[in-house]
């Protein structure tokens, strides 16, 4: 479990809270695992654990592998509401129980069939709401707002909300309330037409490309929507390395301070999880003459069908066979030409007898 003493101090800009970096990682995927699972295992590689916590920035709370914000938006309190369908409501009272005393708020499904907090009687519904429910007062977690009172008050916050993940349960619910959200959520207008629309590939250099682009989009998704508007007609073909190279030098060093971190951390991701190797993020910037490396063959075992096996046991009876067998099966039979007049004497006895076993030989060579 999680504990105060865990509980750092951050800041960003024009705000301050506190954070915890987690330490539930994202169950482990492979090469083969569906796309959307690789690419949350990418995006949270730069963006936190399981269990990961923010509080120091304009998202107000930021909870898991993707740092869902709550500011406004509910996706942190439409989450827990998840949990609590899946493991039962006592189970988050219990789990937060630390906090909602301290707030006086408590956590509950509305009429309109939503789960929402409920500070004092009244239904947390707005920003202004939400900061006063996380933070103690309408100031929120603004940069010198803080008193000891406060901190500590914020810091219960943040300890509950990680421990709420402590269930593999909830972990699960995590990933399965994120996965779909995380493909359709943070893409539109070109980039949504060109590479998350219709059938798409999920390996090398395109997968990889997408992947990365769906990455960065988490963080900021309007910035990667603009920024591959003006790299997608570049002078190299679509979907050919050079242009997936392109686009990914236009979107990523697009002076964002956080992203040359973010590059890093994805890299090995990318080489074991698409076969692509990327230059490092110096070079991306800096070279723009850098080649892309080929990326590594995906091996696809191929599926047998009933048909196949059938086929395939035709083959092996027939290769069994013997190339003498081979040939006496296909010999043709000749029948024995007999003459038609009787022959008499011992003469006719040795033509009978010949005629018996030529008969004979026929038969075999019939079978």
């Amino acid at each position: 479990m999680t504990n105060l003493s865990q509980i750092r101090w951050g800041r960003y800009r024009d705000y301050e809270g506190p954070t915890f970096g987690g330490v539930i990682k994202v169950p482990d995927v492979t090469r083969s695992s569906p796309f959307a699972d690789r690419v949350l295992k990418i995006t949270s590689a730069a963006e936190g654990n399981v269990d990961a916590i923010n509080m120091y920035d304009s998202g107000l709370v930021s909870v898991g592998a993707i740092q869902f914000t709550d500011n406004g938006s509910f996706q942190v309190t439409d989450m827990l509401g998840a949990v609590a369908e899946e493991l039962g409501l006592e189970y988050v009272l219990n789990t937060l129980q630390p906090a909602l005393s301290l707030s006086g708020s408590t956590f509950v499904k509305t009429s309109s069939n939503v789960w929402r907090f409920s500070l004092n009687g009244t239904i947390v519904n707005t920003k202004e709401l939400q900061k006063r429910l996380y933070f103690k007062d309408s100031s929120g977690n603004r940069l010198g707002s803080y008193n000891e009172n406060k901190r500590l008050y914020a810091k219960t916050w943040a300890m509950c909300l990680a421990n709420i993940w402590q269930d593999p349960r909830a972990i699960d619910v995590q990933v399965r309330f994120t996965l779909p959200r995380l493909i359709n959520n943070f893409v539109w207008n070109e980039l949504k037409k060109d590479l998350f629309t219709g059938v798409q590939l999920e390996d090398g250099w395109m997968g990889a490309t997408r992947a990365l682009l769906l990455s960065f989009a988490v963080n900021s998704p309007a910035t990667v929507v603009k920024r591959y508007a003006l790299a997608r007609n570049n002078k190299h073909k679509f979907g050919s390395p050079e242009w997936c190279l392109t686009v990914l030098r236009t979107v990523v060093t697009a002076g964002i301070d956080v992203w040359p971190a973010r590059w890093g951390a994805k890299l090995p991701l990318i080489k074991s999880l698409f076969g692509v190797t990327l230059p490092k993020y110096n070079e991306l910037l800096n070279n723009p003459n850098i080649l892309p490396q080929p990326s590594d063959n995906l091996l696809i075992e191929p599926i047998v069908t009933i048909e196949d096996n059938m086929k395939h046991t035709r083959e092996i009876q027939e290769v069994e066979l013997t190339d003498t067998s081979r040939e006496v099966i296909n010999m043709p039979v000749v029948e024995p030409i007999v003459n038609v007049s009787k022959p008499s004497g011992v003469f006719a006895i040795i033509v009978h007898l010949v005629k018996m076993m030529l008969e004979v030989l026929a038969r075999v060579f019939k079978r």
